[in-house]
């Protein structure tokens, strides 16, 4: 894969975020998700891009969020956590410590 591809793979796997695709069916901006929510916007970008992993409370709120129970949230989400591409998937860039350690 290369580092195109890994971008690409990247881009269509926070597109599959739960939060974001609620978002998306009830036209809620990350603001009102947020709000509604009850939680900084921050986290909740963090969350749909995959920087961040909801904590237990956080999960209750997203599973009102996304009118299911805690239990299915968190297996919903992850569903979507176990589908992350890996950077080891990317073959045609060096790993860190080859080339003296220089990303190039």
């Amino acid at each position: 894969m290369t580092v195109a591809d890994h971008i690409t793979a990247i881009k269509a796997w926070i597109d599959e975020n739960p939060i974001r695709k609620k978002r998306a069916k009830i036209r809620a901006s990350k603001e009102n998700a947020a709000v509604f929510m009850g939680v900084a916007l921050s986290s909740l970008k963090s969350w749909e891009v995959g920087a961040h992993r909801p904590t237990p409370p956080s999960m209750k709120r997203i599973a009102l969020f996304l009118e299911v129970s805690e239990e299915e949230a968190q297996r919903i989400w992850d569903e979507w956590w176990e589908k992350r591409p890996g950077r080891s998937e990317i073959t045609d860039q060096p790993l860190v410590g080859e080339n003296g350690g220089r990303p190039y």
